[in-house]
C-alpha cells in the first residue's frame, strides 16, 4: 500500500532533488511550497485537507471549492477511461490510479467510496474501470442542470470510417461528434477526437471497445469518449472543453442535436479547477519512484505528464486575463518548452525533466499571485 507523506516548505531546482532522495519503498512524497498551498486551497481542497492532517497545519478551505473539485474529478474520470481501453493500453496499475481519483472525488463530497483500489487485480481491472466511470457519472448527475443556451449540431457525415462504430455498437449508437484540432482540417492535427453518444453503457460495452483502435480504418489515430445520451448535460457541467465542442464540434453520425453551451466564464473556471488535478499529478510524479520507472519505460506517458505544465499555466493565464484561450493562443503569449526525451530515457533524465517542470510551474504560480495582488 502506498504511503503518502506531505511536507510544506519552499524549494527550488537546487534543493528539490534532496527532498526525494531518501524516499522509502512504497512512500509517495508530496512537497508543496506555501504559495502553492494557497492555490491548492482554491482548486484542490482535498489535497489541503490531507496536508493539514499530515502536518498539523490548519490551512483554510471552502465547501464550495470541494464541490468544484468533485465536478472536475468526475469529468476527468468520465473522459480518461474509455480511450485507454479502446487503445488496449489500460492496465491494472492505471485502473488503481483511476480508483484513487474516485476515492478523492468521494472524499470531496464527504462520502465513503464504494470501491477500493486495493481490490483491483490483473484479472478484474476492466470491471473496475467500468464501475469507476459509472460511479463518476452518477456523481456528475447530481450537478446536472438545464442549460439556458444550446447550439444545434446538424449532421455532417464526412468521416467515412464512423461506420466502423455503427457496426460495432449497432442500434446502441445514437450520435458521433467530432471535436478537437481535427475539426479545423488544416493537416496539423495528430489524431481525431470523437464523442460517442450511446443509448446505454454497460460492462459489455468495454469488452466491445477493448483494443479496437487499431482496427479503425483511419489514417490518423482515433480517440473516443463514451457517454450515455442522458449523461450529456452532466458531462458538460463538469468539463471545460465542452465549450469548444459546442462552438466547433461536428455531428458526423446521427440526427441533429441541441448541444449544451457552457459559458466562457464557466469554462475558464472549470479549467482553473482542473489545474488542481494536473498540478497534483505533476507533483506526485516527482515524488513517486515507481511511477518514474514506469514513465521511463513508456515515454509516450512521460510526454503526456510533462504536457501538464502547459495546461496548468494556461489555466492560470486565462484566470488572469478573464479570457478563454486556445492552446495556440496561449503558447503565443506564454511559450512553454516542449520536452521530448526520446524513446529510451534514463531514470535520471526523467527525474530531471520532472524537477524542472515542477519548478517552472511553482514560479508561474508565484507570478499568478503577484499579478492577482498587484505586487
Amino acid at each position: 500500500m502506498t504511503k503518502e507523506v506531505y511536507r510544506v516548505e519552499d524549494f527550488d531546482r537546487k534543493n528539490i532533488g534532496s527532498l526525494f532522495s531518501n524516499l522509502k519503498d512504497g512512500e509517495l512524497l508530496s512537497v508543496w511550497s506555501p504559495i502553492e498551498v494557497r492555490l491548492l486551497a482554491e482548486i484542490s481542497p482535498v489535497t489541503v485537507k490531507r496536508i493539514n492532517e499530515s502536518t498539523g497545519f490548519k490551512y483554510e478551505i471552502s465547501s464550495k471549492n470541494l464541490e468544484e473539485q468533485a465536478k472536475t474529478l468526475a469529468g476527468f474520470l468520465m473522459l480518461s477511461i474509455d480511450n485507454s481501453i479502446f487503445k488496449g493500453t489500460m492496465q491494472s496499475t492505471m485502473v488503481k490510479s483511476k480508483v484513487r481519483n474516485l476515492e478523492i472525488l468521494y472524499e470531496a463530497i464527504g462520502e465513503e467510496c464504494p470501491i477500493s483500489k486495493e481490490d483491483v487485480t490483473d484479472d478484474n481491472f476492466i470491471d473496475f474501470a467500468y464501475v469507476t466511470k459509472k460511479l463518476a457519472l452518477s456523481i456528475a448527475k447530481r450537478y446536472q442542470r438545464d442549460f439556458a443556451e444550446t447550439h444545434r449540431l446538424e449532421p455532417q457525415n464526412h468521416l467515412r470510417f464512423v461506420s466502423f462504430f455503427a457496426d460495432l455498437f449497432g442500434n446502441n449508437l445514437e450520435r458521433v461528434i467530432q471535436y478537437g484540432s481535427s475539426v479545423k482540417g488544416d493537416g496539423k492535427e495528430k489524431d481525431i477526437d470523437l464523442m460517442l453518444l450511446l443509448n446505454k453503457i454497460n460492462r459489455r460495452t468495454y469488452d466491445l471497445i477493448n483494443g479496437k483502435r487499431e482496427y479503425v480504418p483511419s489514417e490518423k489515430p482515433v480517440g473516443i469518449v463514451l457517454l450515455p445520451s442522458d449523461g450529456l448535460s452532466a458531462y458538460t457541467e463538469c468539463n471545460y472543453h465542452c465549450l469548444t465542442i459546442a462552438r466547433e464540434g461536428r455531428l458526423v453520425y446521427g440526427e441533429a442535436i441541441d448541444f449544451p453551451v457552457l459559458s466562457e466564464e464557466d469554462s475558464i473556471r472549470k479549467m482553473y479547477f482542473k489545474a488542481g488535478k494536473e498540478l497534483t499529478s505533476l507533483r506526485n510524479a516527482l515524488g513517486d519512484k515507481n511511477r518514474q520507472e514506469a514513465l521511463a519505460q513508456r515515454p509516450e506517458f512521460l510526454r503526456d505528464t510533462l504536457k501538464l505544465e502547459i495546461w496548468i499555466r494556461k489555466a492560470l493565464l486565462q484566470q488572469e486575463l478573464g479570457k478563454y484561450l486556445s492552446k495556440d493562443e496561449f503558447l503565443e503569449l506564454e511559450p512553454v518548452p516542449i520536452i521530448d526525451l526520446g524513446n529510451s530515457p534514463s531514470i535520471s533524465e526523467v527525474r530531471s525533466a520532472l524537477y524542472d517542470a515542477n519548478c517552472r510551474v511553482k514560479k508561474r504560480i508565484e507570478q499568478y499571485f503577484s499579478v492577482k495582488t498587484g505586487n
